[in-house]
């Protein structure tokens, strides 16, 4: 896990800022900003230090040299990102994001046999009709699709999201049946959209997208740890598993309190 002193103390020199110019920034002294970015003690930010420091540095760090491939508003948006999630100690995502469009043109060039597992809280297919309408033509090129969303999940937004591939499937003769599947799960999805290509292959790839589909501009998408994709990929088979063998209950649902549930929401599973 990469600190928070260690990711304050890169967007700063980012932004070209010395301490005591953040500490200016921020209405506080340069020792403060210090303690910060103390390897040996460091002081964690509160609340409101945090909501003055990502405004401060995000807005300057693009001022700095910006990856390649990252757009200052991208690039801003990362700085954001990775002061809030190393200030409650989690990693920060690896990688530059990428935007919307570039996640749709990464999965308009995949090919004919591939297959995708989805793990999210919100389907971007309901809210996106750019998702929509890529997750169809790419159905049409016979790229299997499932889906793995929460119990909590409205039924109208999945439902809604399979209804919108399906209208844009209209020129194709075959089921929508054949190559998508939705699954309702434990509530173990996060609040963040992980897609896993060819999830049973050793080369397995996956990138995760932290925003809102109907916030275009703030829809970024990472590239997704190996260990977590091993780890869901590990998850979600075991879960399908339980369909094929575990009993059944009269909703639908199988599983344990061990492993999770699972029940298949689309298409409509005859229950044994």
């Amino acid at each position: 896990m990469i600190a928070f002193a260690v990711v304050l103390e890169y967007y700063r020199e980012q932004a070209g800022l010395s301490r005591a110019e953040l500490a200016t920034l921020i209405a506080k002294t340069p020792q403060f900003v210090a303690a910060l970015e103390s390897r040996n003690k460091p002081k964690q930010p509160s609340l409101e230090t945090l909501h003055d420091l990502i405004p401060a540095l995000a807005t300057r760090a693009v001022k700095g040299p910006i990856p390649p491939k990252a757009s200052p508003e991208v690039w801003s948006w990362k700085v954001a990102v990775d002061l809030a999630l190393s200030a409650i100690g989690l990693d920060v995502p690896a990688g530059v994001p990428v935007t919307l469009a570039e996640e749709l043109a990464d999965q308009a060039g995949l090919s004919e046999g591939t297959k995708i597992w989805i793990l999210t809280d919100l389907l971007a297919e309901a809210e996106s009709q750019e998702f929509a309408r890529q997750t169809a033509d790419n159905t049409l090129k016979g790229i299997e699709y499932s889906y793995f969303v929460p119990f909590s999940m409205d039924e109208s937004h999945w439902r809604r999201a399979v209804d919108s591939i399906r209208r844009l499937r209209k020129s194709s003769t075959g089921k929508l049946d054949d190559a998508l599947t939705m699954y309702q799960i434990s509530n173990c999805a996060f609040p963040c959209r992980l897609r896993i290509s060819n999830p049973l292959h050793n080369e397995r790839k996956g990138t995760y997208g932290l925003g809102w589909a109907s916030a275009r501009a703030h829809f970024l998408f990472y590239p997704a740890p190996r260990d977590l994709l091993h780890d869901t990929v590990r998850v979600l088979g075991e879960l399908i598993g339980q369909l094929s063998t575990g009993p059944t209950r009269p909703d639908g649902i199988c599983g344990n309190e061990r492993l999770g549930f699972i029940r298949q929401l689309f298409p409509a599973r005859k229950v044994r």
